[in-house]
């Protein structure tokens, strides 16, 4: 998981007004002769790629230089090619139908390649990436097209609270319809199924904790505190959602890391998105 000294990365939060449909971008740059690898953990959110230099293979399979990445129920092993310049869009899939057309339960663990897709504001805002990678200033230009797009679009109605704390029938009861209008209602809408949607969070909310910068809890207090069973429980999933030991992922500089340290600021904005 450690990351390379010699990839430089920025991570560059998304304005308030964009939440919650938007976490961050990551724009990624490497020197020519390196070949870059890393483990993309499992995932809430959907992800807009834009390289501009190298080329990234996802699972050994090459991609086009604009490709989406939609939820993940399993890690990806990544590889690019230097010298890379890349722009990473972290989005929550809420946003992928009513903006593009795309639902997001047909597009966990898949790859969309961007140009297959007519929609003249997805390509502004990928040009707009784009340019981010040689100059971080016109990311206000990305964040803007963006904020065109979403003032007419409302957050999905699914009671995240509720479900967290009462399951799918208190969110159900919430919202006004059955058990299994939610469950069909929330894959739709994120992509994964409530059940998994829940425990990758809880994880990605766990992973937040092992990653923040001081008064790290120890591992078994960090495991009570978000509902696991024991500390056994969380290595577990982590196992399945990083392939790599909570204790290891604590001492990595991994880039795909850098959305769950963004996430631990905002949380602490008061963004519960």
């Amino acid at each position: 998981m450690q990351a390379a000294t010699r990839e430089r990365l920025a991570v560059h939060a998304a304005p308030p007004a964009l939440r919650p449909w938007a976490v961050c971008v990551l724009l990624r740059h490497a020197d020519a002769g390196d070949v870059l690898r890393a483990r993309v953990q499992a995932t809430t959110f959907a992800c807009l790629n834009v390289v501009t230099a190298g080329e990234v293979r996802c699972d050994g399979t090459l991609q086009p230089p604009r490709f989406l990445a939609g939820p993940a129920s399993r890690p990806r092993e990544t590889s690019a090619s230097a010298p890379l310049a890349s722009a990473s869009l972290v989005l929550a899939p809420g946003l992928l139908e009513p903006w593009l057309g795309l639902r997001p339960d047909g597009l966990v663990d898949a790859l969309v390649d961007v140009d297959a897709l007519q929609h003249p504001g997805l390509h502004a805002l990928c040009a707009a990436l784009a340019s981010a990678c040689g100059d971080a200033d016109a990311l206000a230009t990305a964040w803007r097209l963006l904020e065109d797009a979403v003032p007419s679009l409302r957050p999905p109605e699914l009671a995240l609270p509720l479900l967290r704390e009462h399951g799918v029938a208190g969110a159900a009861a919430a919202v006004g319809c059955s058990e299994r209008q939610y469950r069909r209602r929330f894959q739709r809408q994120q992509g994964l199924g409530p059940a998994a949607w829940l425990r990758v969070r809880r994880w990605e909310e766990a992973l937040q904790g092992l990653l923040a910068p001081e008064a790290r809890p120890a591992l078994a207090r960090l495991a009570a505190g978000h509902g696991y069973a024991d500390q056994a429980h969380l290595t577990r999933d982590t196992q399945d959602f990083v392939h790599a030991s909570p204790a290891r992922l604590r001492h990595a500089h991994d880039w795909s890391l850098a959305p769950a340290r963004v996430r631990i600021l905002q949380d602490g904005e008061g963004d519960a998105a």
